[in-house]
């Protein structure tokens, strides 16, 4: 993939610099787009400030199965199969 090709790439998944992402990966050899795909998703799982509904969901875990407060809010985005698989986790 050419920096032309890269640089849509990002502009298209909502970078705010995408010439700045694709430069730096081809340039530097860093795994630009997966750090920005990662990042992407990671700010998707952030709560924001005035929102209390995580405490309720919080408070329906189950403490005696590790993992499972981890887990569980990711599963929201990825299907629990691939989370077990990608995690290892045999208690979820």
């Amino acid at each position: 993939m050419d920096e032309r090709e890269l640089t849509e790439l990002f502009r298209n998944l909502g970078a705010d610099d995408p010439a700045g992402w694709a430069r730096s990966q081809l340039e530097e050899g860093l795994p630009q787009l997966a750090r920005f795909l990662f990042l992407r998703q990671a700010w998707k799982l952030v709560v924001k400030p005035d929102d209390s509904g995580w405490i309720t969901a919080a408070r329906q875990i189950d403490a005696s199965r590790p993992g499972v407060a981890f887990v569980q809010p990711l599963s929201v985005y990825w299907p629990m199969a691939l989370l077990r698989t990608t995690l290892r986790l045999s208690y979820v």
